[in-house]
């Protein structure tokens, strides 16, 4: 078999970078890797501890999140962000496990071959930046140490379901000739010597009153307290040092960095990492165990599109915003500040006016109403500053159930999520309603409501396809392309521009066998195609993104994008994480498209629907009801 050969620093890395003391060391792993904030004191991952043993703090760069796995770190680009800081002699030491055996968490879940191949493929990115990897395996569970009855402590390192990942590292160290600081055996044998009771001190196991935090104690088994980080770090720079690997240059002698006596207990004065020092990234995760704090706003405004900017951060500690607007409509996925640090977040909403309901009946619509949820820091009264934006774009939406504001959870449709992609001096507009047709929609009268606003150089998106299946004479062939026809027309004749959306497919699986079947809505989808051909106006097939999305992520991995409806998946209706992906799609078309493409932010202008992304877990809003939408 091929392998990728010794991956140590050698004599020409040394002298190309000047110095080995010129490296940079990075980490990727997990929560008991991570940094944390002071706040969250004594929780600290040996990541973080290892920062007192570094000759220069400023050298070592903990990219370790918690909650990722090897596939998740890697899925949310974190990983290629340490590729690209890579430089020649640099190291990276990987330790991942813990989450990668969560089978609940599909972005999170691989098998051991699935793992391994994902270790392979992190070896060989920093093999060809000149770089070194060495791998770590993931620290012990302390749920792994029990007392018998005579008082004898005994230590199962694979508990919790870490066994098969520790082994596919050790396997590839020897397979590809990398270094492995094999953490977990050594805990193993060192805590089979300090004793139950000594362990659990090094871990989250905090009796009732230890600390002020924790007034009812804690129980957590996985992850460590200060001690306990001092304890894996220690032992990852002796095991460097012992071996005389070259990344050992970057540490101090351990016997020169204060111990951290099992059971210590007061706050730390030598820490190195303070919590204005955390990544913006490492916030939504230190926030991680605070409640979400909602924050409502409305006010009464005429028919138009508006400027909003809020006012987000806190003095003292880091914050994690969401921002929603008339509704459940998504603003900003997030906004994240550090402790002393406010940001401005501006975006352009527009207030609709009047609309029609199921009845028929028109209801007043000419309040702005705004929802700011935040993790950390105090509650403050919401000031937007609101300002008119007459030179502000309006894209319209026109659709269905899968395009509309589901107003309760845990229902979600793209278009609600789409104005999170959009920047300021553009709005979108959403007139899609469940169970509609491009006939209903027309007979509602919520055409004639747009066309009465539309203004020159606005864009109107349009998909539909679920519920003219049921409407006979609205068939691909016959009344559906003619009124798709007349709609084009009618809105170009405004000065307006046009973008077709073939519909969403559904979700079809043999749930036992897990067979993918085939397109229940193709022959709409190519209707619109070629009204778009025939009428030159641009397409996104969202159809059929959609469903290589579903073939891409199986059976078992789809059911997380649709609606869970108490126990029963919903395969036409989408929950939050798949109207997101379902957004997503559509971003990135419209990022294609001349003058509207310069709408979309750019960070979500390229999407490849084979590649989904993790669950964006925004937080719920709104209420819940399991009321499924009309339409299927």
């Amino acid at each position: 078999m091929k392998t990728l050969g010794k991956l140590t620093f050698c004599a020409a890395a040394v002298a190309a970078c000047g110095s080995i003391l010129a490296a940079d060391l990075f980490l990727a792993g997990d929560s008991t890797m991570c940094n944390y904030q002071d706040r969250q004191y004594p929780q600290q991952g040996w990541g973080q501890a290892l920062y007192r043993f570094m000759k220069d703090p400023s050298k070592l760069h903990n990219k370790a999140i918690g909650g990722r796995s090897a596939k998740s770190f890697k899925a949310e680009g974190r990983w290629q962000g340490i590729v690209d800081e890579l430089k020649r002699g640099d190291f990276v030491i990987v330790a991942f496990g813990h989450n990668d055996a969560n089978k609940a968490k599909a972005e999170r879940y691989s098998t051991k071959e699935d793992y391994k191949a994902l270790m392979k493929g992190f070896a060989e990115d920093v093999k060809a930046k000149g770089a070194t990897i060495i791998y770590a395996t993931s620290i012990p569970h302390s749920g792994g140490v029990t007392k018998d009855d005579a008082g004898v402590t005994h230590v199962r390192g694979s508990a919790a379901g870490i066994g098969p990942y520790m082994d596919a590292t050790r396997e590839l160290g020897k397979e590809l000739g990398i270094e492995v600081l094999d953490l977990n055996a050594y805990a193993c044998e060192k805590f089979a010597e300090l004793g139950q009771d000594a362990v659990f001190k090094l871990y989250m196991r905090i009796a009732p009153g230890e600390y002020e935090r924790f007034p009812n104690g804690n129980g957590d088994g996985c992850h460590t307290r200060d001690t306990g980080a001092d304890f894996f770090a220690r032992a990852a720079v002796t095991m460097c040092r012992e071996r005389k690997l070259p990344v050992a240059a970057l540490f101090k002698d351990p016997a020169d960095v204060p111990l951290r006596p099992i059971g210590f207990d007061g706050k730390p004065t030598d820490s190195i990492v303070r919590a204005d020092d955390f990544s913006k990234e490492e916030i939504a995760y230190a926030n991680s165990d605070a409640p979400w704090k909602t924050r409502a706003w409305s006010e009464r405004r005429d028919i138009g599109n508006y400027n909003v900017t809020l006012r987000l951060g806190d003095e003292r500690e880091p914050t994690e915003n969401v921002v929603k607007f008339q509704g459940r409509r998504l603003a900003a996925q997030r906004v994240l500040t550090k402790p002393g640090e406010f940001v401005d977040f501006t975006f352009t909403a527009r207030v609709p006016g009047p609309y029609t309901t199921k009845r028929g009946d028109e209801r007043s619509n000419r309040d702005l109403k705004l929802l700011v949820m935040t993790r950390g820091g105090s509650v403050k009264k919401l000031a937007p500053k609101v300002e008119p934006a007459p030179d502000a774009r309006t894209i319209y939406l026109c659709g269905d159930s899968t395009v509309t504001d589901q107003d309760k959870e845990p229902w979600g449709s793209w278009g609600q999520i789409l104005p999170a992609f959009v920047r300021e001096g553009w709005s979108v507009s959403n007139f899609a309603r469940s169970g509609l047709a491009l006939k209903t929609f027309e007979g509602e009268g919520r055409l004639k409501r747009i066309m009465e606003h539309l203004a020159k150089d606005d864009w109107v998106v349009i998909q539909f396809g679920h519920n003219d299946q049921k409407i006979k004479g609205e068939e691909p062939e016959n009344g559906y392309t003619k009124r798709l026809e007349s709609w084009v027309d009618q809105i170009r004749a405004k000065g307006a521009h046009v973008v077709l959306v073939t519909p969403v497919e559904r979700r079809r699986f043999d749930e036992k066998t897990g067979e993918h079947f085939g397109k229940t809505l193709a022959d709409y989808a190519e209707a619109v195609k070629a009204v778009a051909a025939k009428k030159g106006v641009p397409v996104i097939d969202l159809n059929d993104a959609s469903y290589r999305m579903h073939e891409k992520m199986g059976v078992k991995g789809s059911r997380e994008i649709q609606c869970n409806n108490r126990g029963k998946i919903d395969n036409t209706h989408h929950n939050i994480y798949g109207a997101y992906e379902m957004a997503r799609v559509v971003a990135a078309g419209l990022a294609k498209i001349p003058v509207v493409g310069e709408a979309v932010r750019e960070r979500y202008r390229a999407f490849d629907p084979e590649k989904p992304d993790a669950d964006p877990q925004i937080p719920p809003s709104g209420g819940t009801d399991y009321t499924k939408p009309a339409g299927s």
